[in-house]
Order: structure tokens, then sequence, then C-alpha cells
């Protein structure tokens, strides 16, 4: 045999189509995405600039605020400090409060310009004293204080350096100061260094990113995770636009720079963040992005040998069965031509069918045109060629032979069909077997308008067929059409034909066409006064009478009732008025077994079925008349007498206790007795009252209830009646006296 390449040409194919396009698009994808991550990036970098700077906006404003209070208040006036030996006891207290509220103030000092005193929070101090003793600054020396201070006419920053001696604090501070014009002073606020550390996001410094807080004039006020490089070139971070994001090279090294100027104008806020993190950040991206990519290419090559073996391997075992049939494969011939090999010689006949094989496949096309799925004949014939099926009439109907299946004929059912089949000589007969139990399909091709002839012919082969079989045979036939595709429409109507045998009755020929004709609009007749007459002949028992209105009612379905429907429903009317006199006359009739598997669906099935539960009716009722007979009234007396004081007991549970009916009861009660039973309960109760009444002090309420009265009014009116005097009447004229009763039956 030829080297197989078939397998890997569907690789091949799938590979090429799938997987190759989803790598180009993963690329393009990849592309914009890095593009939109790195945008990302830079626009959160930018947002936390814009919130340092917006926090540094709050804190200056704030410094402004309380510069402009102490220009205006009285406690800080030239006039109050030099006149007021308790003046710097207020300043004091101004300040400490001020710094109280703004954790983030070291100290305030307040200098008036021409005074060499300087007052703070913790006391006063001197120019030389506080210059040299406690603070240090670059900026400043205790020489040249007085003129620094005097120059300045905006506020200023003064870079972050550690001011006091170290013994006082070694922290780093950031110093502002605000000058006033009002009186000719200056607010030195000396701010920590924490205070813009905490500012800035955690982890910062491991991510790269730089603050820098510069004066207008490009100086260095403060910096945050700075590099070496970056402090040397501040002047060319100043030449970056406000507002914006610019790329530069500093040192060989390229850096994202924004710039922002606070809103007093008193300082430049810088971030710089290195091309380098942006870099770390969408490679970061990248690496769950392939990760992603490779999961789906994995789960898409699953998918992909899954497909492969799900459509190789049918053709595999295609190529086999073609090499291993009677078909002569070359042995240079692949898969796919020792299949196309093994087709063109099954199409040209060179290939012999087997007997099992060309049913089969008859059966298969039959199905097929049943369906409908033939659209012309030419298309049935091609497709049915070498299986001898073929069709040439113009005329195509549908019959359905419905049989009683008997397993004692001593040739196969389906023989005797087709021998029957064979008298239908004008048609073309194509059989199915058993479509539905016990049923053949019929599909006849002529070349119409043959019905009388066709009626001849399926008479005669009812006759044979119920000669050599002995059972009935019930056709159905569907109406005649031109077109091969409505072959489905007319087993359609024969199915429904042969279903109406529940009005015409078993081994009947039912053409549809027929059914439509009497299925006319009309006023159908209900058998109202029929099923009462049954259910009262089922009562009392008259066979007779039920037979002549069971006679009556089918004979009605045959003649008035031409809807299938209709006659179901009076079919089953019929059984259930004979079921609710049983259950009114309280038969024990059992169901289970008996009619288990009982089912009808001809008439003359139904008139077996209403035979047979009328029969077990009346059955039933002559067996209840023999045991009713034979009632015992001594029996009943003796439990009448034993119960009687019961208030519940009455004439039903009489006969519930002795499994009779009321009726019933009620009669062979009164024939041995002379009296209804309800009458003689009452008596009974009379009686004991009498006794109750002349023997004991019981109240006559007491005496009723006692007796089975649930009322004394009820009990003192039938009294009354049976004695022509009152309970309290009799007690009087018959006091202890007690009636003998011995003798009461």
């Amino acid at each position: 045999m030829k080297k197989n390449n078939l397998l890997f040409k569907y690789i091949f194919s799938y590979v090429s189509v799938l997987l190759i396009p989803l790598l180009i698009l993963g690329i393009i994808i990849k592309a914009y995405f890095i593009k939109t991550y790195s945008q990302f990036v830079l626009e959160q970098k930018t947002e936390q600039a814009q919130k340092i700077k917006t926090s540094l906006d709050m804190q200056v404003d704030q410094l402004h605020k309380f510069a402009l209070q102490i220009s205006n208040k009285r406690v800080f006036s030239r006039y109050n400090i030099e006149n007021n030996p308790s003046a710097f006891n207020d300043i004091m207290k101004e300040f400490r409060y001020f710094i109280h509220i703004n954790t983030s103030l070291q100290e305030v000092i307040f200098h008036l310009n021409d005074s060499d005193v300087y007052y703070m929070s913790t006391g006063t101090s001197n120019n030389q004293y506080l210059f040299t003793d406690i603070m240090k600054y670059d900026e400043i020396t205790s020489e040249n204080s007085q003129e620094f201070f005097t120059s300045i006419t905006s506020p200023v920053w003064i870079k972050s350096q550690t001011v006091y001696n170290p013994t006082i604090s070694c922290e780093n501070t950031m110093t502002y100061v605000v000058p006033s014009i009002c009186n000719n002073s200056v607010v030195i606020y000396q701010l920590a260094s924490c205070f813009f550390d905490q500012l800035f996001p955690e982890k910062e410094e491991e991510l790269g990113t730089s603050i820098f807080l510069l004066d207008q004039e490009g100086q260095l006020i403060y910096e945050h995770n700075s590099q070496e490089p970056l402090l040397h070139n501040t002047e060319r971070m100043r030449t970056v636009e406000d507002g914006h994001i610019e790329l530069i090279d500093i040192e060989k090294k390229k850096y994202y720079i924004y710039k922002t100027t606070l809103h007093s104008q008193s300082a430049i806020l810088v971030q710089i963040t290195p091309e380098l993190f942006i870099r770390k950040q969408v490679n970061k991206f990248s690496q769950v992005y392939y990760i992603g990519l490779m999961v789906i290419v994995l789960l898409s090559s699953i998918a992909i040998y899954c497909h492969i073996k799900m459509n190789y391997d049918p053709i595999k075992k295609l190529g086999y069965t073609a090499r291993m049939g009677k078909i002569k494969v070359p042995e240079d011939l692949n898969i796919l031509e020792s299949i196309e090999f093994a087709i063109e010689n099954l199409s040209k006949g060179f290939v012999t069918i087997s007997e099992i094989d060309k049913k089969m496949m008859q059966e298969s096309r039959l199905f097929h045109l049943l369906r409908g799925q033939y659209k012309t004949v030419d298309e049935f014939n091609y497709d049915c060629k070498n299986l001898d099926l073929f069709i040439s009439g113009s005329k195509f109907r549908v019959a359905i032979f419905f049989t009683e299946f008997n397993s004692d004929l001593p040739v196969p059912e389906p023989q005797i069909i087709n021998q029957l089949c064979d008298m239908l000589i004008e048609y073309e007969v194509f059989m199915v077997e058993y479509l539905e139990q016990f049923s053949y399909i019929l599909i006849l091709s002529g070349d119409g308008g043959q019905d009388e002839a066709l009626l001849q012919r399926l008479h005669f082969i009812q006759m044979h067929y119920k000669e050599m079989t002995g059972s009935n045979l019930t056709i159905g036939i569907g109406n005649e059409y031109d077109e091969v595709s409505k072959i489905f429409q007319s087993y359609n109507e024969a199915q429904y034909a042969v279903e109406y045998k529940l009005v015409r009755g078993a081994h009947s020929i039912i053409f549809y066409k027929d059914i439509c004709e009497k299925q006319q609009p009309s006023r159908y007749t209900y058998p109202k006064i029929e099923l009462e007459s049954l259910y009262h002949a089922i009562i009392n028992g008259n066979t007779v009478k039920i037979e002549f209105i069971i006679d009556r009612l089918i004979n009605l379905i045959r003649k008035e009732y031409h809807s299938l429907f209709l006659a179901t429903c009076l079919c089953y009317d019929v059984i259930n008025t004979a079921l609710r006199a049983i259950h009114d006359i309280t038969l024990s009739i059992s169901f289970t077994e008996k009619y288990s598997r009982v089912k009808f669906t001809s008439i003359d099935e139904f008139v077996e079925v209403v035979e047979m539960i009328c029969g077990d009716i009346i059955q039933c009722l002559e067996k209840n008349k023999k045991s009713n007979s034979s009632l015992d009234i001594n029996e009943v007396v003796a439990y009448m007498k034993e119960n009687h004081t019961d208030p519940n007991f009455c004439v039903s549970s009489l006969a519930d206790h002795f499994n009779m009916s009321i009726s019933n009861f009620s009669h062979q009660f009164k024939s041995q007795m002379n009296q209804n039973a309800s009458a003689y309960i009452n008596n009974l109760r009379i009686q004991s009252a009498k006794i109750l009444i002349t023997s004991t002090e019981l109240s006559i309420n007491d005496i009723a209830l006692k007796v089975g009265y649930h009322q004394p009014s009820s009990f003192i009116r039938m009294f009354k009646q049976s004695t022509g005097k009152t309970p309290g009447e009799y007690r009087i004229e018959n006091n202890r006296e007690v009636p003998d009763t011995s003798d009461f039956i």
C-alpha cells in the first residue's frame, strides 16, 4: 500500500487554518496591549505626582494663611511688641497652637526685620545666639541674616538640610520663608522632611521613580530616591514643558520626566521615571500574556487533535473496510483513493450485494421514500440502482395492512402478505414490514383513477387472509398524489384511516377520502338518556336491558359518530357509566389483574370489553343476592340491643357491619321484622329511657345522652310521640315502677 500522508495533511490543514492565524493575531494584539499598558503605567505615575502636588499645595496654603493672620493680629504688631513686656508669651501661645494642629511643622519663627529678636514657640533669641548655637544654615549666618531676610520680597524655600545642633535634632529640615509687607517682618516655617516622605508611595525606591522639589531658579530644595546623575541635571528638568511627560537622555540613560508647578508658584515638582522601569512593568505584563497565549495554543492543540482523531478514524476504518471487502483494491492507493475506487466499482455494479444487505438497503430506501426525502421519481430510481427497486407509475398512495398477530400460523405472516400483494396486479407494490407492530406499509404506484378496482382487489385479499389465518385484516388507504414527495402525507392519511376502525370495526377497508366526506360539520346527538338507562339497568341487574342499550349505543357510534375523537369519547363514557354503577352499588370487583392489559382499537373489541364488565357486574350482583338472602335477624337484633345507646349508631353503620348496601339491608330487615330498622332503634332507646326515668334520679338531659340522643329536645319529642307523655310526666306517674322489657324483640 502506498505510504499514507493523509494524517499529516489533516494536521497541516488544521494548524494552518487555526494555529497560524491565532499566533499572528496574538502578536498584533500584544503590540497594541504593550503600547496601551505603557501609557497606563505612565498615567499612574502622573496621577501619583498630581496627588503629591495637591498635598503640597494644601500645606503651603495653610502656611500662607497663617502668615496673613500674623500680619493682621494685634499681638504681632510692632507697637504691641515694643510696649507690652508679655507680648512674647502671647506669640509663643499662637505658635504652639499652630504647631499642634500642623504635625509636619517643627518650629515657627517670627522676626521683625529691623530688630535683633527672633520669636519662637520655645522662647526668644537674638541673631548671634540663634544662628550660631541653636541652628546653622548654609545660606544664613549671624552676620548676613539681617540682610538675607530684608532682601526677601516673596516666599522662598531653603533646601533641605540638617539645621539644628545634633544635641537637639539630627533630622533634615525644610525651611519656608514668607515675608510680610504690612509690618516689615518674616515668618520662618521649619518643616520636617518626613512630611514629604509620607507623600510618596511605599517602596517607591524599589520601582526606581525619583521626586525632586526645585525652586523657580532650578535650585534643588528636596529630593526623594534620587540618583547621582540626576542631581547634576536639575537645570535640564526645568526645560520640560509644564504638565507634560517627556523622554530625555541623561548620561546615556533615558528617563520619563513629568513637571508641574505648585499653586503658589514657589516651587516646581519633578517626577522622573526610568524607561527601564516601564520596560520591567511591560515585561511582567508580556509574561502573563505569553502564558495565556500558550494556554490557548495548548487548548487549541488538544481540540485540533480531538477533531483530527474524530474525522480521521472513520476514514481510516472506511478505507480498511474497502480493502477487506470483495473488491480488489490496488496496493499502491492510499486511504482516500482506496475508498474512491471501491465506491466507483459499487456504482458500476461490479460487486454483487448479498441478499441480507440488499434487503436492508431496500428497507432503508423505502423508509426515506415514506419520509418524503425523495423529491422526484428519477432521484429515487437512481439511488436504488442494483437494488431491484424501480418506480414507473405516475400516481402514488400508501395502504396499511393492520393484522391480528397469530404465532401459530404454519407460514410466517410476512410471506402471506407478500403472496396477497401479488394480487394487486394494476400497481407496483413496495412493502415495508413492521413499521408499527402488526402493520405492513404498502407503497402503491400506478396510473391512478382505479379506486373501484382497488377496492375489489382489497376485498379479495381480505377474504383470502381470513381463510389462511383465521384473523381479521383492517386496511387503511391514503389519498392518491402525483408527486413522490407527498407519499409521506398519504402515509399519515392511511394511519388515520386504520385508527378509524374503532368506528367501522375490524376487518374493514377504510379510504381516507370517505372519512373526510362523512366528517362534514353536523349535529351529533349525545345519548344521555341511553347512558342513564344503562346505569339503572346495571344497578338493577337487568341483563336483557343492558344488552339492548349497548346495541343501541354501538349502532349510534357506527351511524352518526363519524368523528374518531367523538366516537372514542363516547366509548369511554359508556365504560365510565358502568364503573359509576359499580361504585354506587359498592360491588367488590377488582380491575387490577383482569383488566390491566385490556384495550380496544375497534368497535368489536369495545363491545367485548363492555360485555366483559357488565358480565362481571351481573355475576357479582347475583352473588350478593344469594349472600344477602341468608341474613340472620337474631344476630342483627342482638347487635342493635348492644349498640343502640351509641349516639353515632344508625342504619348506615349496621349495613357496613353486615357488608350490605343500605337499601338492601333496609329491605331485608323490614321483610323479616315488619318495621323499619330506624324505628326499631328508636324503640330500643325509648325503652332504655323508661327504665332510667323510673329507676334513677338522673336528669332528663343526662338520660337523653345515655340512651343515644345528641339533643335533649329530640329525645323529649320522640318520647312523647311514643308514650303520649313527656319524660317528666312519665316519671311522676311511674315513680320507681320498672317496666318489663324482656319480651321486646
